[in-house]
């Protein structure tokens, strides 16, 4: 099995505009917004040299040859998380967690246009696990 190791330096991603479409898209407070802010430079120490994208590939058919990808920001963004929670600071927790997913979703963007440009693969989400903080069954999105 062959495996690839793709860095996205998704930190670099968190730019006061990407920082306003999360406020905005997660209703947070015009107040909120210098909070927002010390929260995003929290995770970009976190998230530097340690998020990326795997790919490893498996030898199929003649026809097919199938890969799984993996998206991640790192270990070391749960441990903030926990810190948070911890000393009580739960807004800044979900906004945490509110950053994280939309970085993850830019991750899961630019690895599927990395495996067009330099494979020729078509990409298909078949399954994503639940997070163990939640109770949803899947976090399919609603359109698949």
């Amino acid at each position: 099995m062959e495996r690839r190791y793709i860095e996205s330096r998704l930190w670099t991603c968190l730019t006061s505009a990407f920082l306003e479409q999360v406020r905005s898209r997660y209703h947070f407070e015009e107040k909120d917004k210098a909070l927002l802010k010390g929260v995003a430079s929290d995770l970009a120490g976190c998230l530097k040299w340690k998020e990326a994208a795997y790919l490893m590939f498996e030898d199929g058919t003649d026809t097919v040859r199938r890969a799984t990808a993996v998206v991640t920001l790192g270990s070391d963004v749960d441990l903030l998380q926990e810190r948070y929670q911890n000393t009580g600071r739960m807004l800044e927790s979900y906004m945490l967690e509110s950053i994280g997913g939309e970085l993850l979703m830019l991750g899961y963007g630019m690895l599927e246009a990395w495996i067009r440009e330099n494979t020729g693969y078509q990409v298909c989400l078949l399954y994503t696990s639940p997070s163990p903080r939640d109770r949803q069954k899947s976090r399919m999105p609603s359109s698949a």
